[in-house]
């Protein structure tokens, strides 16, 4: 398909950042156009190695991923009342802790499945991962398939 010539000197202007957004904003709404529906999930990790990893695999695994590198940043994405169908939090994290950004999360979207990846595992906290509902609690370094096997499991999905 060939691109009008004003329209193309226009794309070409605009930052390469720019021009990725708005190719990814077309993707998405031909998507759902289309009525294709991929879990969303939105990971919560201060580790920019981890959050990459964790994107990456659950992106070929076909789910949509958001990153946030901190509970603060998560909490407010939570609060602009974006759906997520899983969260994946880390525990230990500056600002607010991933126990944190579940309660919240959780006071947003009551039913919403969380996952737990820690480097930093302790009874107390385990227990109150439970207590506040948590469908995975995976300690690190964890495996890629263990982290799809316990996606599929919160967001009762059959397994591939």
């Amino acid at each position: 398909m060939a691109v009008p010539q004003a329209r193309h000197r226009r794309l070409a202007r605009q930052p390469a950042a720019a021009r990725r957004r708005a190719g990814a904003r077309r993707h998405r709404r031909r998507r759902r156009r289309r009525g294709a529906t991929r879990p969303r999930v939105l990971v919560v990790d201060d580790e920019a190695s981890i959050r990459d990893l964790l994107s990456k695999t659950l992106a070929l695994a076909e789910y949509d991923v958001d990153v946030a590198p901190d509970g603060t940043l998560g909490a407010r994405t939570d609060a602009r009342c974006i759906h997520y169908d899983l969260l994946i939090a880390d525990l230990k994290m500056p600002g607010m802790d991933g126990l944190t950004v579940i309660r919240e999360a959780k006071r947003i979207k009551a039913d919403l499945p969380v996952i737990i990846i820690t480097g930093f595992s302790t009874e107390s906290s385990a227990i109150e991962a439970v207590n506040l509902g948590v469908a995975g609690y995976l300690t690190k370094p964890f495996r890629v398939p263990q982290v799809l096997a316990a996606a599929v499991e919160a967001l009762g999905a059959p397994a591939a």
